[in-house]
């Protein structure tokens, strides 16, 4: 029994003391982990310390590189503005260089001006002369400007012309004698008579003309007024007028077409079917829409309200009651009325006409004229 206790004791202690050898192993080992848990954990610190300084680092860089981009975008942004303001320095440059240049060209273009005018002075100068009496430096003038010279002797005709045709010419008694026989003769063998008629026959009748010295455009072309006092319905027929309503009568004259407006033709006593009166007649309004248009002869002018593209004389046709028109045919208008324009008359009378008789009129402003003539020289085999 004392042998087995013994061995009990023994083995007891046997396994206490493994025990306590392995706690004691136990114990170191979890040092050792312990140990290297913290050298880790001190490695990881500075790895962690490490990675913080790297990205201060990168940090650092990035922030130099900012800057020196800031810096570069800075002086990019001083390269713009200075290219900007070298570009408008050139753009005003060059502005003021075309003003400069404009200026110039203005200042040549004056004394070309300049120099033109006096030229044509001295021109017009040598060109009143005689040539007998030009001065050498004027004759050389005239041979160094030909063109300039030619010009200014066609304007000074042109203007002599005109101041001709402002002239009331009386021929000698001797002349005007064998001017009338001329024209008797050839109203007396004439078997188509037609007389073109303008404001020169009404200006004995207190009417005036409008190119004739006193007429309406020479005093307007002179700032004047015109002083007198005319009143058409009150004015004759004058000799004219008369002379050709006797012609009418006696079978020689066959139409009358005039210029005038003042009545006085169909007052002498000539019938509107042989009378065209193309720029209408200021005592004559009409009804357009009386089939055919209805005229309304009156002892007064009836063109007081009426102007051009406006011809309402505010009275009404008797008849339909449609507002009346009058028959002025004015600058820049066309006169389409039958009556008292009568244009129908007019070309068939100029087409039988063997002489036209025209008085009172240059027939400057009747350019339609020019077609009847051409019409009369096919007509009459090249003759007018």
């Amino acid at each position: 029994m004392a042998a087995l206790d013994e061995n009990a004791v023994a083995q007891v202690q046997m396994a206490q003391a493994t025990q306590t050898v392995q706690m004691a192993q136990a114990q170191a080992q979890a040092l050792v982990l312990q140990q290297e848990v913290e050298e880790e954990n001190a490695g990881g610190e500075k790895d962690v310390n490490g990675a913080m300084d790297g990205i201060e680092e990168e940090k650092g860089e990035l922030n130099g590189k900012s800057d020196e981009d800031e810096e570069m975008e800075e002086d990019d942004d001083m390269e713009e503005s200075d290219d900007e303001e070298e570009e408008s320095e050139e753009e005003s440059l060059i502005l003021e260089s075309r003003l400069r240049r404009r200026h110039d060209d203005k200042s040549k273009v004056r004394e070309l001006a300049r120099e033109e005018r006096e030229v044509r002075r001295q021109l017009a100068a040598a060109l009143r002369k005689p040539r007998s009496q030009r001065l050498p430096e004027e004759a050389a003038l005239l041979r160094g400007h030909p063109r300039l010279a030619a010009e200014m002797r066609r304007r000074a005709e042109k203007r002599r012309r005109a101041a001709a045709r402002k002239l009331e010419i009386e021929d000698p008694e001797a002349m005007l004698e064998r001017k009338c026989a001329t024209l008797a003769t050839a109203i007396s063998r004439a078997k188509s008579l037609v007389a073109y008629t303008g404001a020169g026959i009404s200006t004995a009748a207190n009417i005036p003309d409008y190119r004739g010295p006193n007429g309406v455009w020479t005093l307007m072309d002179q700032g004047k007024r015109l002083e007198v006092e005319c009143d058409p319905s009150s004015a004759t027929p004058t000799y004219t007028h008369r002379a050709l309503f006797t012609l009418f009568k006696r079978g020689k004259l066959k139409h009358v077409v005039s210029q005038n407006c003042d009545g006085l033709h169909m007052r002498s006593g000539i019938p509107r079917a042989f009378l065209s009166e193309i720029h209408g007649n200021m005592f004559m309004e009409i009804c357009k829409k009386c089939r055919p248009a209805r005229p309304f002869v009156r002892l007064f002018d009836v063109t007081e309200r009426t102007n051009k593209n406006r011809h309402a004389t505010m009275r009404r046709c008797y008849v339909c009651g449609t507002s009346l028109t009058d028959t002025i045919v004015h600058f820049g208008e066309k006169g389409a009325l039958r009556w008292p324009i009568n244009w129908n008359g007019a070309t068939k009378a100029a087409q039988r006409a063997d002489v036209i008789l025209c008085l009172g009129s240059s027939l400057k402003v009747m350019d339609w004229l020019k077609h009847l003539r051409l019409h009369l020289w096919d007509h009459n085999g090249g003759k007018t």
